[in-house]
């Protein structure tokens, strides 16, 4: 299966690392090959302020990903532990917890 993903120029570096860990995970589908493409929207549309907050958001986010726990898990069911009970942005505790974005990136979205 051939799978293209389209997402903005500042997401693309995350999300390349995302989908090819997610892809690698085990066990994988038997019979079932995924070549991931990507391919970058321009962020030409953004204010370059806006834009400098959301690269730099973006940057710190990766750099926790590749340093973090996550990245190294190697099976679909501990990523699945760590996602839906441990993480931040999706386990009830991590959800109940957040903190506010800074009100510059905020009003980016």
């Amino acid at each position: 299966r051939n799978l293209l993903v389209i997402t903005s120029q500042f997401q693309i570096a995350r999300t390349q690392a995302i989908y090819a860990w997610v892809f690698g995970l085990t066990p994988r589908p038997a019979g079932r090959e995924y070549r991931l493409r990507f391919q970058a929207v321009p962020d030409d549309c953004l204010d370059p302020k806006v834009l400098a907050l959301r690269q730099a958001k973006e940057a710190e986010s990766l750099r926790k990903l590749e340093g973090g726990p996550l990245m190294h898990m190697q099976t679909l069911a501990e990523a699945h532990e760590f996602i839906w009970h441990r993480h931040g942005g999706y386990s009830v505790r991590g959800v109940l917890s957040k903190q506010p974005l800074d009100s510059k990136l905020a009003d980016t979205y």
